[in-house]
This record gives structure tokens, C-alpha cells and sequence, in this order.
């Protein structure tokens, strides 16, 4: 496995969400705030088209409306919105608001499994678009601790 190709995904990861990091992947100079609570709280935006997007997506969502939500997101790949910009600013922010809506009862565990249910399958129409992309020669290796059985 090439550690440091990892690493380096994860700070690039790590500077795309606007955190500060030092050659040692360590992070200063900033919270671990998503992309959407800083568009949202703080009206900073990475990209103003996908806080926006991010914004409509949950509200398909919370509306229980699957099908809203999967043409958002597939309209932006059709506009050229890069994938892995719509994993880091739409998926990653919303399914960290939906977790925090849970974890404050705002919303109940049925709508949290749906709203992630939706995102899984909204990423599996988007796997055809991302195995076709260039091969780095890299490896990675996806884990947890034992017992969780979260798999998004």
C-alpha cells in the first residue's frame, strides 16, 4: 500500500475544506467545520453553486422526495460539476447536518436512514462516471472499528 498517496489525499482533503495543514497532515488555524455549516453560519461558500445545491438537495430529502434529490445532483454532473467536488461539498456537509439533526431529535432515525439511504443510491448512479476516471496506481483500504455497522 502507498501510505504517503493516502496521506496526501487526506490533507489535500483536509485543505479543500479550508482547514490549515502542516507538512505532518496536522491541522491548525481553523475548526473541523464542513463546507455547507460555513456557507451556511458564516456566509463564506467554497463554491456558491453547490452550497446552493447542497442546500436544495436536503431539502429534497427532508421532503422525502428521492427522486428531486437523485435529478439535483445528476444535473450538476451533467453541468460539468466535478464528482468528487459533489461528494465533498453536497454528500459530505448534508449527511453531517442530517447527523446532527438525529443527534438532536430534529429528526427522527426513519428520516436519517432515508435521507443516507438516498445518498447511497444517488452515489451508486454516480460509480459508472468514477471508475471510468484515470487509474493512479494507488490503493486503498476502507475500515472501521468493530462492531460499526454504518456503511455510507
Amino acid at each position: 500500500m502507498h501510505t504517503s498517496g493516502v496521506i496526501k489525499f487526506l490533507n489535500d482533503t483536509k485543505r479543500h475544506q479550508g482547514l490549515n495543514v502542516d507538512d505532518k497532515g496536522s491541522t491548525s488555524g481553523g475548526d473541523v467545520t464542513s463546507p455547507w455549516d460555513l456557507a451556511l453560519d458564516r456566509g463564506k461558500s467554497i463554491d456558491p453553486e453547490l452550497t446552493h445545491l447542497a442546500s436544495r438537495y436536503m431539502d429534497s430529502l427532508l421532503q422525502g422526495d428521492r427522486r428531486a434529490a437523485s435529478e439535483l445532483i445528476l444535473e450538476a454532473v451533467d453541468r460539468g460539476k466535478p464528482i468528487r467536488n459533489l461528494y465533498l461539498d453536497v454528500f459530505q456537509p448534508v449527511q453531517r447536518k442530517v447527523g446532527r439533526l438525529w443527534q438532536t431529535n430534529a429528526i427522527t432515525v426513519a428520516v436519517e436512514h432515508f435521507c443516507t439511504a438516498v445518498t447511497q443510491t444517488v452515489m451508486s448512479q454516480l460509480f459508472p462516471l468514477v471508475i471510468t476516471e484515470k487509474k493512479n496506481g494507488l490503493s486503498m483500504v476502507g475500515c472501521c472499528v468493530g462492531h460499526e455497522i454504518h456503511e455510507l
